[in-house]
């Protein structure tokens, strides 16, 4: 990977009034809390990023990423993006003139990189932290500065062969298209970089993103549930949980939660062989099996009866969720298996619409990075 620095621009902490609404108004605000002297910036750096949060710590680093990269097929997707999507972010970007969240990118560990972040955060104390209390998290920062500890680590990037976009796709192929285009369309902006966080899987957690049906009225409702159940059969749990293995989906209903097992054969059920292929994800056999079959969903993008549940909200977040209207069937998923992942992408398949939650969450404005030349 070819990695260079780049002079972040950080809030300053002391005077903005809440991290927590700058992260979610950043958006919007942007423009203002520049122009108010919210954020300063930092001198070109590669920058060693930390998160911690609920009790765990992440490390990562953050950097640009020469977009040639990305055209060269050594930031793999694994999502499907749309052209209007991609378009509109391009008009925030021009907006905003600058990137206001990195995209997230994983790959496996590399005992090298480890070695290298541990020996200089041994010996180095944070640059700065951005502490978000109603997250119960602190960002910390390091920026390395010297140049040969830059040679270092773009030394390290360089064997690094590929890596795998978690979160951020349209970002990544807005930025991708725009670099290619005439610099009158470029408004003056460089787009010759991504602005990227690279967390190794092993600073990743992977959740199940859960599924919520919402049909027309409650008796819709009951048919649904009777027709998963004449197809699949549903094993009433007496304890509310979250799947235990792959194939198994949670559906959550009045309360009620029930278990379908895809791998389990059952004879009111046809035969599949996608069930049986290790790859095929559970989000796609949600899609084709249910949502298709059952309910003649085309399109999961598109069609407003399906909804999604991130990852944290667990299975408590989908009880209250499909509690407070009885016309909601709720679907919880195992995780993606980042193995799963890595194989899908390098196969240039992609995964069903938002199959991966990752935490820890990359916070809007926290760390932002021009596009000014």
């Amino acid at each position: 990977m070819n990695i260079k620095p780049l002079p972040l621009l950080s809030p300053r902490v002391e005077l903005v009034p809440s991290m927590q609404d700058l992260a979610v108004q950043v958006k919007d605000e942007i423009n203002t809390y520049m122009s108010n002297g919210w954020y300063k910036q930092m001198e070109s750096s590669i920058c060693i990023y930390q998160i911690a949060a609920k009790g765990h710590i992440h490390t990562g680093v953050l950097a640009l990423n020469d977009i040639h990269d990305f055209d060269q097929g050594k930031i793999k997707k694994h999502e499907k993006t749309l052209t209007k999507r991609e378009e509109e972010y391009f008009e925030l970007l021009c907006r905003w003139k600058a990137v206001i969240k990195p995209v997230l990118l994983t790959f496996a560990p590399n005992p090298d990189l480890t070695t290298w972040i541990n020996a200089y955060l041994s010996v180095h104390t944070s640059s700065f932290n951005i502490a978000i209390p109603e997250y119960d998290e602190v960002h910390s920062y390091w920026l390395v500065t010297d140049p040969s500890k830059i040679t270092d680590i773009k030394a390290i990037f360089e064997k690094i062969p590929a890596v795998y976009i978690a979160d951020g796709h349209h970002r990544t192929t807005a930025i991708a298209n725009m670099h290619k285009r005439t610099d009158e369309e470029k408004q003056g902006l460089d787009f010759s970089h991504l602005f990227a966080a690279y967390f190794p899987d092993d600073q990743l957690d992977i959740l199940g993103y859960h599924r919520v049906v919402a049909l027309d009225n409650e008796a819709a409702a009951e048919q649904f549930i009777v027709s998963i159940k004449d197809k699949f059969g549903l094993v009433v749990l007496q304890e509310p949980r979250l799947p235990l293995h792959k194939r198994e989906v949670i559906v959550v209903y009045q309360g009620q939660f029930y278990a379908l097992d895809f791998s389990v054969h059952n004879p009111k059920s046809e035969a599949f062989p996608a069930v049986h292929d290790s790859y095929t994800l559970d989000t796609a056999l949600l899609n084709d099996l249910v949502f298709n079959d059952i309910l003649g969903v085309e399109n999961v993008r598109s069609d407003k009866r399906i909804t999604y549940l991130d990852g944290a909200s667990g299975w408590t977040g989908m009880l209250q969720t499909t509690q407070q209207d009885h016309k909601k069937i709720g679907f919880l998923l195992f995780p993606v298996a980042i193995g799963d992942l890595y194989h899908l992408s390098d196969q240039g398949d992609s995964l069903p619409p938002k199959s991966t939650w990752f935490e820890p969450r990359i916070r809007s404005g926290l760390a932002v990075c021009s596009l000014l030349k």
